[in-house]
């Protein structure tokens, strides 16, 4: 991915998207790009007031009709849903390939 498509995105990111657990805002300074593709990249954002890390795994499409597409299909993650994710992520022994089979 471009490194001018990171920045934005990190912006993007840093103003849309406060931590999950606490409400803090997410600086762009606390996104660390893991690995990167020229459509895609996984990102590691670590919230600096609750010092939680979160992994996303995001999709760059620069159409106006697939953004649109995505964003008519997002829905509100409850708090239950994100602790029950992240409890059985940390007690997940296998690797990505038994977490997604198939892929």
């Amino acid at each position: 991915m471009k490194p001018y498509r990171l920045l934005h995105l990190f912006r993007h990111i840093a103003d849309k998207n406060p931590c999950p657990h606490c409400g803090s805002k997410i600086a762009p300074h606390e996104i660390v790009v893991d690995a990167s593709t020229e459509q895609s990249a996984f990102l590691t954002m670590t919230c600096s007031h609750c010092k939680s890390s979160l992994q996303a795994h995001v999709l760059i499409n620069t159409s106006p009709e697939g953004i649109a597409e995505v964003e008519a299909k997002q829905k509100e993650i409850s708090s239950d849903e994100f602790e029950e994710t992240h409890d059985f992520l940390v007690n997940f022994k296998g690797g990505i390939d038994d977490l997604f089979p198939g892929t």
